[in-house]
């Protein structure tokens, strides 16, 4: 590492270089750091149904605000979530426990579909929702991320964010089993997680493009 320099991110040089012959000298690979994560809250979703509307139908055709957030998220056992919420109910429910899961996974999900569709400026997302240590100061919410990340990119994935809302809730067949048990993390814990995602940065509502 360099005099004077601080590791801040993972550090990855590079010497020799074949293709022109020589050698890469000058490049600050050490204080290189990967773009901050950006996120979304349930408030923002709750009003502006417009956006998630034309986001959510993008990733998945004809879904849309009314969808069953049930459907969504793949329940099997239709007793684990109270009612037949739409995901936008899901977005403005009440409370704790597993009506604080509901809201921001909803919200949770939402932005990891606009994520997972490449089809903002330049053929980029028009968010990215990832994580890093900046996410929160907690080292226990940034263990929580990386088990439900399962796979290793810092970003959660549509799948992810199901996988891990049905494994802690203990529904029929779930694709995981890291959360919900004796031991392991609950469901504030996960829910704990997802707020700390939806609450980075905010992007301004204009790069939806509606």
């Amino acid at each position: 590492m360099p005099d004077g320099s601080e590791q801040t991110g993972i550090l990855v040089q590079t010497v020799d270089n074949p293709g022109s012959g020589g050698t890469d000298t000058g490049n600050d690979f050490t204080n290189f750091l990967p773009p901050a994560g950006q996120g979304l809250t349930p408030g923002f979703w709750k009003n502006h149904l417009d956006i998630l509307t034309q986001e959510l139908g993008e990733f998945h055709s004809g879904w849309n605000s009314n969808t069953s957030f049930e459907t969504i998220f793949e329940f099997q056992n239709l007793s684990k979530i109270p009612g037949t919420p739409s995901i936008a109910d899901a977005l403005g429910a009440k409370g704790g426990g597993v009506n604080h899961l509901e809201r921001s996974s909803a919200a949770a999900y939402l932005s990891a579909a606009v994520t997972a569709v490449p089809d903002g400026p330049g053929g980029k997302p028009e968010l990215n929702f990832s994580f890093s240590a900046a996410t929160s100061s907690n080292p226990a919410i940034i263990a929580i991320l990386n088990q439900i990340d399962t796979n290793d990119d810092h970003t959660l994935q549509p799948g992810e964010v199901i996988a891990a809302v049905r494994d802690v809730l203990n529904d029929t067949n779930a694709p995981t089993s890291n959360f919900g048990l004796t031991g392991q993390p609950g469901i504030n814990d996960i829910a704990n997680a997802f707020d700390a995602m939806n609450n980075q940065t905010h992007p301004d509502a204009s790069v939806f493009l509606i």
